[in-house]
């Protein structure tokens, strides 16, 4: 059996900082706070894919000092509802030039 493994990538510069194994009978989910623990993040920006959006994983990044940068995917249905409205708060998002916004919309493995 090949172990799956979670890493930490730069990916300015192409680097892998670290490496966590993922136990046989688990998944990334229980990995990346594992090697979350090894690495100097305070200060840095960290993306994971939309499997990393979980509140443990979250309140590790900020206890560490960083800032985080997750996808919300349409079945975390409340915390998509939470964080909209939140963004409605500021009155017409897309029309106030004091907040930058992005949209961008993913195709990989035949899904959008």
């Amino acid at each position: 059996m090949i172990p799956y493994i979670v890493s930490a990538f730069i990916g300015e510069i192409g680097l892998s900082i670290g490496q966590v194994k993922v136990d046989d009978k688990s998944n990334e989910i229980t990995a990346i706070p594992d090697l979350l623990d090894l690495l100097d993040i305070e200060g840095a920006t960290i993306t994971i894919d939309a499997i990393g959006t979980q509140e443990e994983i979250i309140n590790k990044i900020v206890d560490k000092g960083a800032h985080f940068v997750l996808p919300v995917k349409d079945n975390q249905r409340e915390l998509k509802k939470q964080i909209k409205s939140h963004f409605e708060s500021y009155n017409n998002l897309y029309g106030n030039s004091e907040v930058f916004h992005k949209k961008s919309i993913e195709k990989d493995h035949g899904r959008i």
